[in-house]
């Protein structure tokens, strides 16, 4: 059971790693960069909602399994929820900034970002480097 809930909460780890990685290597506007944050989302997806509800109910109806097993793996999947949910305000922001960067025939690859000139023109990374000037 231990084995399970382990592989559930790290399935979308090398994705989400990687995804940070290239954000601080200066690829976040890069193909490699949404690449990346497309398999984080899908793989946390999977192995928290998909697999891991299965592996809660097994947990939480199991005799053996002492009490706080129980509460912590119906608070696991809590949290999953939670970001889930944030993970959705994440995927509607990238779908605006792929319609503005069509619209404006941005051009970047793979492991090319979209220009530094290019970016000031983009509302999506203006609303973000105002909102990252705020935060203390």
């Amino acid at each position: 059971m231990v084995v399970m809930g382990l592989f559930i909460a790290e399935i979308s780890n090398p994705a989400m790693h990687m995804r940070i990685m290239l954000k601080h290597i200066g690829l976040r506007y890069a193909q490699c960069y949404e690449i990346a944050e497309f398999c984080y989302f899908v793989s946390f997806f999977f192995g928290r909602i998909v697999l891991g509800h299965p592996v809660v109910y097994l947990t939480v109806t199991c005799d053996q399994m002492n009490y706080l097993s129980r509460i912590v793996s119906l608070g696991v999947l809590a949290q999953s929820y939670q970001f889930l949910y944030r993970m959705y305000f994440i995927v509607i922001r990238r779908f605006q900034e792929i319609n503005e960067r069509g619209k404006k025939k941005l051009k970047f690859g793979m492991f090319t970002p979209i220009s530094p000139k290019d970016l000031d023109t983009c509302e999506f990374y203006l609303s973000s480097k105002r909102h990252s000037e705020k935060l203390p």
